[in-house]
């Protein structure tokens, strides 16, 4: 087996099983959110489980083979069923609550990565997420004096960061889109006229636009607040 080999096959084991855990734990907490706001319809599909198998989509696991990115079944909510009191806030926090936890989870594994090996962690990272450049061998080469299994569950951090961060992007965007359309829907009659646009073009149109520059800022977000954490966690 050759050296493209071998990388690809420990970029795509390292990536799958970052994957498995964010798609799982991303959906299960999003459908649990849409319940505590009104909404059962996640829960009632069977979003709520934490059988990975529920929550891996073929096609984004595809993706994830080919492009080292890739996402999870699509957590549906039903609008409808959020009312009461700050309905608003409500809809918000139930479409955007895999977005904030990504970043969350974006935020907790760059600051362990810090946290174990040093600073120059970062940039190996925002490498794997802005440029694609991922093998495990920077960090094998970058700390050689770290042994084969503590490089390996370091790949494994940086797929998650890398994962988070991107699909924090791709979820806000997609979410943007369907709230976009049920305010539509709520203020306009003939909402159907809109239907293709935000289901169909306004999503590719914001991935073509925005979430290049998205990724970025989110990145340096995350990268600025897990050095703040480490510094303060340091401090103390």
């Amino acid at each position: 087996m050759d050296l493209y080999s071998t990388k690809f096959l420990v970029t795509t084991l390292t990536f799958s099983i970052a994957y498995i855990i964010i798609v799982t734990l991303s959906g299960a907490f999003r459908s649990g959110i849409a319940g505590l706001m009104g909404d059962h319809t996640p829960e009632h599909e069977g979003f709520s489980s934490l059988n990975p198998m529920i929550h891996v989509s073929f096609l984004g696991y595809l993706f994830l083979v080919l492009q080292s990115f890739g996402w999870g079944k699509h957590i549906p909510i039903n609008p409808l069923n959020i009312h009461g009191r700050f309905r608003p806030l409500k809809l918000g926090v139930a479409f955007f609550s895999d977005t904030m936890l990504h970043i969350i989870f974006a935020i907790v594994g760059l600051f362990v990565l810090i946290a174990w090996f040093d600073f120059r962690i970062i940039r190996i990272v925002n490498e794997i997420i802005l440029y694609k450049n991922i093998s495990h061998l920077y960090i094998a080469q970058t700390y050689p004096l770290y042994s084969s299994l503590s490089v390996s569950i370091a790949f494994i951090l940086a797929a998650w960061v890398a994962l988070n961060t991107g699909l924090a992007v791709l979820e806000f965007l997609l979410n943007t889109c369907l709230l976009g359309m049920h305010c539509i829907m709520g203020s306009s009659l003939n909402y159907m006229e809109y239907s293709f646009y935000f289901m169909f073009l306004a999503p590719l149109l914001l991935m073509i636009f925005f979430y290049g520059p998205l990724l970025i800022m989110v990145t340096y977000f995350i990268t600025y607040a897990g050095l703040t954490l480490a510094y303060l966690i340091n401090a103390l």
